[in-house]
């Protein structure tokens, strides 16, 4: 069995005219993302842990908190940033299938039409709405990555900031 965890970048500053690429995160996005690395951290038994990450400054920052509770082979994975659903499912099949959990960071739709395409075989229709810093864990019932998308993977379970925020007092 694989393990994917879909992650969309936290809430970026579109304040300071930069090219989008160069984007930072806002004060909200650099309190999210170390929050929901600390929630992955407590709840998922993963000693390390392969990330791949768009290019964007804004899914950079939004890597660091992870880097640093989880020790991971991180990789800048230029096929993430500015693609489509369909593009993330080919850098999913193309994984090392030595490697048994592995995360995306990226964008919206892209990351809404992966976990679309993951759970049901096809990107057409959104079945979930990923909202910023929103982390997703699927569990993909072979050993192989490059069948995600041709078999329908489990939803094992989608947790946002605002969620965290709202039960943790």
């Amino acid at each position: 069995m694989k393990t994917l965890y879909l992650l969309r970048h936290a809430k970026s500053d579109w304040d300071q005219g930069l090219p989008d690429i160069e984007r930072p995160l806002n004060k909200r996005g650099k309190r999210d993302a170390p929050l929901m690395a600390k929630f992955f951290a407590d709840v998922e038994d993963v000693p390390e842990i392969t990330i791949f990450c768009s290019p964007a400054q804004r899914t950079q920052d939004t890597a660091e908190p992870f880097r640093k509770y989880k020790p991971a082979d991180f990789i800048v994975e230029h096929d993430l940033y500015e693609s489509g659903g369909a593009m993330y499912l080919d850098v999913i099949r193309k994984i090392d299938d030595d490697i048994d959990k592995a995360m995306l960071i990226g964008h919206n739709p892209s990351t809404e039409q992966a976990v679309s395409a993951l759970l049901t075989g096809s990107a057409a229709n959104y079945i979930v709405q990923v909202p910023t810093c929103c982390l997703i864990r699927i569990d993909l019932p072979f050993a192989d990555w490059d069948k995600a998308g041709k078999y329908a993977a489990a939803l094992r379970w989608m947790i946002t900031p605002k969620l965290l925020l709202k039960h943790s007092g």
